[in-house]
């Protein structure tokens, strides 16, 4: 990723350099800023295309005879998913750009918040409130997460769920 930048900020140098001589010296600073801002625009458009995604399944979900009754939304750019409860019927539909899981709200375990962090960073780089199930012979099975940059968020969901979750599951905050 550092030979994007370089590549971007030489485009600039090298425009700038040339600013008194040549007229091209206004392409390249134009093309090396375009070179730098790639990566955010198209982060941007993959964030925008997981919404569109995850907002088409959801429709489908809800003329499907969902009912959901709280919709938690994480963060498109971390990880793009979206949890919608549906207390009356207990389950829980888990939406993402590559799918939808339907999973029954009894199965739920555990509510935990988990930290990442970058390679040599202290503070966290994301939150994210994961959710663990067990299938029907108890054993561990799928966990799934929300993704979001601030605690204050998180905690936030988790408050909003506790009195709404069933007593057997564990809610670690």
């Amino acid at each position: 990723m550092i030979e994007f930048t370089l590549i971007g900020v030489a485009l600039i140098v090298a425009g700038m350099m040339l600013a008194p001589q040549h007229v091209a010296w206004l392409v390249l600073v134009l093309l090396g800023i375009a070179w730098l801002s790639y990566p955010t625009i198209a982060g941007w458009l993959g964030g925008l295309r997981a919404g569109r995604a995850i907002d088409e399944r959801f429709k489908r979900l809800v003329r499907d005879g969902f009912s959901p009754n709280l919709v938690l939304k994480g963060n498109f750019a971390i990880e793009p998913t979206c949890a919608a409860f549906d207390f009356g019927a207990g389950k829980i539909a888990w939406l993402h750009p590559d799918g939808l899981v339907v999973l029954p709200l009894g199965a739920l375990r555990s509510v935990m918040i988990d930290e990442a962090r970058a390679l040599g960073q202290s503070n966290p780089s994301w939150y994210a409130l994961t959710f663990r199930f067990h299938d029907d012979a108890g054993k561990r099975g799928e966990s799934y997460s929300l993704a979001s940059r601030r605690r204050r968020r998180v905690a936030r969901w988790i408050e909003t769920l506790r009195p709404r979750l069933p007593t057997a599951v564990e809610i670690v905050a």
